[in-house]
């Protein structure tokens, strides 16, 4: 497999890295709620000191697989269209729709 290494400039992240543009915000916001309904649900376990013990790894990794099956897919086609990254040369995506972001 060839690859190329590319730096990306400070400040371009927003334009350039599709997992930033599109998918970041929604889980980041999906998982902030799993979370919110896991510290409300009030069925926790607590250390000898009066801590509240954390999510076990297999509850974080069960919120994340479950934000991600609920991902809907259109955001990150929508992202790559926004970073106008396609595989056409026209700018088009696979579906037709035609980048006009810039």
């Amino acid at each position: 497999m060839k690859t190329d290494l590319v730096i990306i400039s400070g400040g371009m992240t927003r334009l350039l890295q599709q997992l930033d543009v599109s998918v970041n915000e929604p889980m980041k916001d999906a998982l902030r709620g799993k979370w919110n309904d896991w510290l409300s649900d009030g069925s926790h376990t607590f250390t000898q000191g009066g801590r509240m013990r954390q999510p076990t790894l297999v509850d974080v990794a069960q919120w994340i697989l479950a934000t991600w099956k609920d991902l809907d897919p259109a955001v990150i086609h929508n992202g790559f269209l926004k970073c106008c990254i396609s595989n056409a040369l026209d700018g088009t995506s696979q579906l037709g729709e035609k980048n006009n972001n810039f």
